[in-house]
């Protein structure tokens, strides 16, 4: 076929039409490019032609031009009302449905889809139920949530406008020419939000925007693009790798992977003084920081899991006033002193001896904070602190140093 009539445009009306090839093969569709400046204006109509207000096509048109279903609609119903149907399962679910207001297989099918997605009952009839549910999804769709941004004492805060029906709410920052990231995703009852890690001078964007989801069916709103606000300086902005600890508060909690905050930003500081490292103290406990902590209770001979605890922190305050050491006291080792030993190569357990049951003893009180005694005897005291380095690692635990506790470990002290 190589020609289509619409029925269904008014007359007097300017259209733009245009067509594009598509092939598919098994499961792979591919569609060709399309002319986009083909117009023509509908000739008076004749009395059999249709009353409809838009071209048919691919429902990009807003379902508001067409007239919302007070009635159930099921196969074989036609009108404007099955047009606004075909147009919003077009907006909601992308199925390409020809919006001609006639009530057939793909648009009972397309029905039926939305139904399971959305948890209803899969009938492929649109009654109350459906179009509730649509016209709840439609609205959050097409929703632009209002937003005003105010900076204070190094924190800027986002608020915007309630969206009727909204899951929540997705709040996103970016710096000029960067790209949009997800800060949080809050709840329906949430209509603020506190970014409390933005550096201090620094321009930044805002926006938000709602979503829905009911069972499996998720839909996003629209959102502003041009709200900006530079932050405000205080004594707890981000400040860069030499900014003064004292400038922020001492951690009171466990800090780790995703932590964020001023106290973040302590330990930022602190290690760049203590560990001479260059960490961007931007209150983030990302990859780098994490790296960092696990440096400094190496150093430490504490525990080495990256995160930061009580033990972390009485260690770093130590090497902050100058009372701390890098290395742990009584007989564990440095990574300098645990060369001087020899890697095993062979299973050790209780009973063996040797110069590598020295670098075991060795690397358990580096990576553990334990006491051991250098002595090259796989003793009880070796066989419990090898047990929990396999507790603390997630491998099997059997008080037996074989391949899997050596290549753990390896890892830790290389």
């Amino acid at each position: 076929m190589t020609s289509y009539t619409d029925t269904t445009a008014a007359a007097g009306t300017a259209y733009y039409y245009t067509a594009k090839a598509y092939r598919t093969d098994s499961s792979l569709t591919v569609n060709g490019k399309y002319v986009t400046n083909a117009k023509i204006t509908t000739s008076s109509k004749s009395s059999g032609s249709s009353s409809g207000s838009s071209s048919s096509g691919s429902g990009t048109t807003s379902s508001g031009n067409y007239t919302e279903p007070t009635r159930t609609l099921k196969s074989g119903t036609s009108g404007n009302d099955v047009k606004w149907l075909q147009n919003a399962l077009n907006t909601v679910m992308g199925a390409d449905l020809e919006v001609d207001g006639q009530y057939g297989s793909g648009t009972k099918t397309a029905v039926t889809n939305f139904q399971k997605k959305t948890g209803l009952s899969a009938d492929g009839i649109f009654g109350t139920n459906s179009r509730n549910k649509m016209k709840t999804l439609l609205s959050v769709q097409s929703s632009k949530p209002t937003v005003t941004l105010s900076t204070k004492n190094g924190q800027n805060t986002i608020k915007w406008s309630k969206v009727s029906g909204a899951s929540g709410y997705k709040v996103y920052r970016k710096t000029s020419g960067g790209s949009w990231k997800l800060l949080k995703t809050v709840g329906a009852s949430v209509t603020s939000y506190t970014d409390k890690t933005p550096k201090a001078g620094t321009k930044y964007y805002y926006t938000v925007k709602a979503y829905r989801t009911d069972s499996k069916l998720t839909v996003n709103g629209k959102y502003v693009t041009n709200k900006t606000i530079t932050t405000s300086k205080s004594s707890g902005t981000s400040g860069g790798g030499g900014t003064s600890a004292s400038s922020y508060p001492v951690p009171s909690r466990t800090l780790k992977s995703g932590s964020t905050g001023n106290d973040v930003k302590w330990l930022q500081s602190s290690l760049n003084s203590v560990l001479g490292t260059k960490l961007d103290v931007d209150g983030i406990y990302g990859t780098a920081t994490k790296n960092a902590v696990r440096t400094l209770q190496k150093k430490a001979g504490i525990s080495v899991d990256g995160i930061f605890g009580t033990n972390s922190l009485s260690k770093l305050k130590s090497m902050l006033n100058g009372t701390g050491t890098s290395t742990s006291s009584g007989s564990s080792a440095s990574s300098s002193t645990l060369s001087k030993y020899t890697v095993p190569t062979r299973t050790l357990k209780s009973g063996s001896s040797g110069n590598d049951v020295k670098w075991v003893q060795c690397a358990l009180n580096q990576v553990l904070g334990t006491k051991l005694d250098v002595d090259g005897i796989y003793g009880t005291k070796t066989r419990e602190a090898v047990r929990t380095f396999q507790k603390k690692v997630r491998i099997s635990v059997d008080g037996i140093f074989g391949v899997n506790s050596r290549t753990k470990m390896k890892a830790l002290v290389d």
